[in-house]
């Protein structure tokens, strides 16, 4: 790793694989209140969050062998509310999360991506 300042570091793409592009997409821009955009491969659809991170949504085949899981954490004024909006959509609370002091759930899209929802 260099010395650079952690100023100049920062997560510049998070990946997530996923088997419906068009509902992941649905469901993600929900979750974050990002708006999704076609990217230059057609099987890709990009969204920049509010601190500059790309979040894709990467169309794979459910057995694909290069499936990864991730997790992101998601922060939202309201769990609760937050919540329902991800049952709505096809996700689900797996468990209450340990995420320093902050109220936070743990929850898997309907791709099986866990993610927490994380208080504000």
């Amino acid at each position: 790793m260099n010395n650079a300042p952690a100023a100049e570091r920062f997560v510049q793409a998070v990946p997530i694989d996923v088997s419906n592009l068009e509902a992941a997409t649905a469901f993600w821009a929900a979750v974050t209140g990002g708006t999704f955009e076609a990217s230059l491969n057609a099987d890709c659809r990009e969204s920049v969050l509010r601190c500059g991170t790309y979040l894709m949504l990467r169309q794979v085949s459910v057995d694909a062998p290069a499936k990864k899981p991730v997790h992101v954490d998601i922060s939202v004024p309201n769990v609760s509310h937050a919540l329902i909006s991800v049952r709505s959509l096809g996700g689900h609370k797996v468990g209450k999360s340990k995420c320093g002091e902050h109220d936070s759930v743990f929850c898997l899209d309907p791709d099986g991506n866990d993610f927490c929802l994380v208080a504000a």
